[in-house]
């Protein structure tokens, strides 16, 4: 029997072969039900090596039990590993003969999930992505600062060295403004690392140039510092007092700094009298210390009481001048009018004498003497009391030998310790009645002049003096004194 279809024609039978060989390809594409129990692979952890910066990429990996790693590639693909970098590693799993991959395979690197890409259940491909390799070290820094100088104001700039980090903040201390002057400051400088960087392993840092310390790295901040010290004030001159030499005055030791930046230091005279003597020059040597932050280097000029000083010397810190003032004042020069006369015998002669100002009178008569007489202050002389000024002082000669010749020797000496007024004299007593020519010499060795006295000795009491001759009534005799009076000026210390 024929069957017809709706068309009206006849339909034929066929065999189902297509259906037979769809189900038999699936068959034999599932493995066997014994094995799909036995050998399914529902995780995978393959072996790859991590990146390690400055390393090549390794394109191998290494499969577990039932199945194999292959076509390893890494993205960014760079020939070495760089920092601050996440590379993705992508490879193929294929499975081994009787194994296959179950449909919820998972799949994870160094502990870590995998994605899956693709699959098969004899093939997975996947992708991981490692953590980035890091930040660069930095393993030196410098930077740079507004150095201190006295006088200007603290800056709080800073210029790092390269790109790889930047300044954070800077502070000076101690926290002067303005800076002084020799001075030191210590310059601290706070770094940030910038993204992609790190401070780990810093072994080295320059502030200025100069070495600076470390401290305080936490590898994205460190701290560096550095100590400068700022130039001394330079002093272009220095001017002091000090007490002038007064006669009979006691030297001052005290000095006082005119000029700012300095003190005064030593102080010394010379000669160095206890009490300061008329008519001399006494130097004065001071020493100068310069004030901290201070300096005496380029000094130009020096002045002590407003007069040029010369410089002994200058180490910088301390400098020594020195200055001569002009002589010390002199007393009124004493002036005098001795003479001398006979009171009441020929062998007890004496002297009168007078000044313009109050003074001792010492004196000697050597018998048979010849000049120069002694020196001033030495012990032969007899010191008379003191006489004050314009006072006539008379003075004995002692007992002389009539008819001898004789070395009167004279001088005064004041309350100033001046000695001055010396003279020499002399004298011969002769029993004749005759004028008697006195020769003086006025002017230290200058000219001469002539006078003529007359000394005579009564045969009873008292005396005369004339200037012609002179008759003696009654027994007598009459001295005849040749003087030669010298007469000089000198100063005695």
């Amino acid at each position: 029997m024929k069957l017809l279809n709706k068309t009206g024609f006849k339909r034929e039978r066929r065999p189902a072969w297509g259906l037979f060989f769809l189900l038999s390809g699936l068959l034999l594409s599932v493995p066997a039900w014994g094995q799909l129990n036995t050998n399914v692979i529902s995780s995978a952890s393959p072996n790859i090596t991590a990146p390690v910066v400055g390393a090549a990429p390794s394109n191998t990996c290494t499969g577990q039990t039932g199945y194999n790693c292959s076509s390893v590639s890494w993205s960014p693909s760079n020939s070495t590993f760089q920092y601050n970098t996440s590379y993705t590693i992508t490879a193929t799993l294929t499975a081994n003969r009787n194994y296959y991959f179950a449909n919820t395979i998972s799949v994870t690197v160094n502990g870590q999930a995998a994605t899956i890409t693709n699959y098969t259940y004899s093939s997975v491909t996947f992708t991981y992505t490692f953590p980035s390799t890091g930040p660069a070290p930095i393993t030196s820094a410098s930077v740079s600062v507004t150095a201190p100088t006295g006088g200007a104001t603290p800056s709080n700039a800073c210029t790092p060295g390269n790109a790889n980090y930047s300044c954070a903040s800077v502070s000076w201390s101690p926290s002067h403004s303005p800076f002084n002057y020799g001075t030191q400051y210590t310059a601290t400088v706070t770094l940030a690392a910038n993204n992609g960087y790190t401070f780990s392993g810093l072994g080295s840092a320059t502030l200025n140039g100069h070495a600076a310390s470390i401290s305080n790295n936490t590898g994205s901040r460190v701290t560096l510092a550095y100590a400068f010290t700022t130039a001394p004030y330079s002093i272009a001159s220095v001017s002091a007092e000090v007490t002038e030499p007064a006669t009979g005055t006691v030297p001052s030791n005290a000095c006082a700094s005119v000029s700012a930046g300095f003190s005064c230091g030593s102080l010394s005279w010379e000669p160095n009298h206890s009490t300061f003597q008329s008519g001399t020059e006494y130097t004065v040597t001071v020493t100068l210390n310069a004030n901290a932050g201070n300096t005496f280097t380029g000094l130009t000029s020096a002045s002590i009481n407003g007069e040029t000083a010369t410089i002994l010397s200058n180490t910088g810190g301390t400098l020594t001048l020195e200055y001569t003032f002009a002589e010390t004042e002199r007393p009124p020069e004493l002036s005098t009018t001795p003479s001398l006369h006979f009171e009441d015998s020929s062998s007890h002669p004496s002297f009168n004498v007078s000044s313009n100002q109050d003074a001792t009178p010492l004196w000697q008569v050597i018998e048979n003497g010849a000049a120069p007489c002694p020196p001033v202050g030495d012990p032969s002389y007899v010191a008379g009391a003191p006489m004050s000024a314009g006072v006539e002082f008379v003075g004995s000669l002692g007992s002389l030998n009539p008819g001898t010749h004789h070395l009167f020797c004279f001088y005064l000496s004041n309350i100033n310790g001046e000695s001055n007024i010396w003279e020499e004299a002399f004298f011969t007593a002769t029993p004749v009645d005759e004028d008697l020519e006195t020769t003086v010499n006025t002017a230290n060795g200058g000219g001469e002049t002539l006078q003529s006295r007359t000394l005579s000795m009564g045969g009873g009491v008292g005396c005369s003096t004339s200037t012609g001759n002179t008759s003696l009534a009654g027994l007598g005799l009459v001295l005849s004194l040749a003087l030669l009076t010298r007469l000089s000026r000198r100063k005695l210390t």
